[in-house]
């Protein structure tokens, strides 16, 4: 049986890159079971999140450094540290980041549900 790891600093987590045009950041996955999937989403400066939708899960945020807001089905809500966010299923939403800072936020989900783009929804 292979054991899990328990403690996953941030420095040891799987890290991608994304950067086209004003979508820019960094997913940081902390853990992946069966049931629950863990990360951190860095959104770079002057910069936003793909909008996109899952279908059946909600995941929640919870804001670690910076401000800027989240668009959930176009209204907007301003969010900073230590602000919980609680993102419904079946909504479009987007984080974006004004600023000069970082935007940093914790998340968590079910794992393994299809997310869909703003733009596959438009298809």
């Amino acid at each position: 049986m292979e054991k899990r790891q328990i403690v996953v600093h941030q420095s040891e987590a799987i890290r991608t890159t994304f950067h086209e045009g004003e979508v820019g950041r960094d997913v940081l996955i902390l853990h992946s079971t069966q049931n629950m999937i863990t990360g951190i989403t860095v959104v770079h400066p002057h910069s936003h999140t793909k909008g996109h939708i899952h279908p059946h899960r909600e995941e929640h945020y919870y804001v670690l450094s910076g401000s800027g807001y989240i668009l959930l089905d176009e209204e907007r809500f301003e969010i900073r540290p230590g602000d919980g966010i609680n993102v419904p299923p079946l909504s479009l939403h987007t984080v974006v980041n004004p600023h000069s800072e970082p935007l940093e936020f914790l998340w968590a989900a079910f794992p393994d549900e299809p997310k869909l783009t703003k733009y596959q929804e438009k298809e």
